[in-house]
């Protein structure tokens, strides 16, 4: 009876491959478009502000710092940063640490609650910022780009601020 259910299984297992690869590479590109798009109008404020460092708009986690400063609101840009740097040292630790044989089954899920914990702070907290700079510069017309960052998952944020970027 149990050699029925094989194939199943193997269709199941293929699915869930195909799924999470999905979602590994949604990630990926949404982490490249951010960067790149907060990037880029980061330095052109900064350039337009005349800042002696534009170029520091392109140090990936530093530039949380310069976000909140744009957005009147810079210690949640230092706490943008300090979530980041968990986010990315938890990640490594569990990485290395799974390898090693550390960690088992139940820790990893442990593990795998806390950066999903992070990662919707840090969700939060770039919203909040965006939603700022965006009321700066187009006013009530902010509270509808920042509802539609939420509903397509903070993807359209970074590119609704470079649009803007001429206004901030």
């Amino acid at each position: 009876m149990f050699h029925l259910l094989l194939p199943l299984l193997f269709l199941f297992g293929s699915f869930m491959f195909i799924f999470v690869f999905a979602i590994m590479v949604f990630v990926v590109i949404k982490v490249i478009t951010t960067y790149l798009f907060e990037s880029l109008l980061l330095f052109s404020v900064s350039k337009k502000d005349n800042y002696n460092y534009p170029l520091v708009s392109f140090i990936p986690i530093i530039n949380r710092l310069y976000l909140g400063k744009k957005a009147d609101k810079k210690m949640v840009g230092m706490a943008n940063i300090l979530v980041e740097i968990l986010l990315v040292l938890i990640s490594v630790v569990s990485i290395v640490a799974k390898n090693n044989g550390v960690i088992t089954q139940s820790n990893n899920l442990g593990m795998i609650y806390l950066v999903l914990g992070l990662s919707f702070i840090d969700f939060v907290l770039g919203i909040y910022l965006s939603h700022r700079i965006m009321e700066n510069a187009i006013g009530k017309k902010a509270s509808l780009f920042t509802v539609l960052s939420v509903i397509t998952l903070d993807f359209s944020r970074p590119i609704v601020l470079f649009l803007i970027r001429k206004k901030v």
